[in-house]
């Protein structure tokens, strides 16, 4: 999965699909800016790939269920109480191999 910030999604998910095999999706787009994207990138380095590529876990799941209900970042966060808290139950998926939707 890839968190990152574009002006033209639709255009960067093309750009990725030429270099991969496998059929690539837009799941989620939200408004905003390169500090919301440094925002999510830091709520979710727990189950960073490399670089703007993360592993789809059950925090992420859950984080972008909260967002799309509240409609609004921060308050996603508060309302989730921290992702932060949940970094351990990641790890523990990750460790598990389960590498979740992608």
């Amino acid at each position: 999965m890839k968190i990152g910030f574009a002006k033209d999604p639709e255009d960067r998910l093309n750009q990725f699909q030429t270099g991969n095999a496998g059929e690539l999706k837009l799941r989620v787009m939200f408004p905003g800016e390169i500090k919301e994207e440094q925002l999510l990138h830091s709520i979710f380095d727990h189950v960073r790939v490399r670089g703007e590529w993360f592993k789809y876990s059950p925090c992420v799941e859950r984080f972008i269920s909260e967002w799309v209900l509240a409609g609004d970042l921060c308050l996603a966060v508060k309302r989730l109480n921290s992702p932060l808290k949940e970094a351990s139950q990641d790890k523990e998926y990750m460790k598990r191999g389960n590498r979740g939707v992608e």
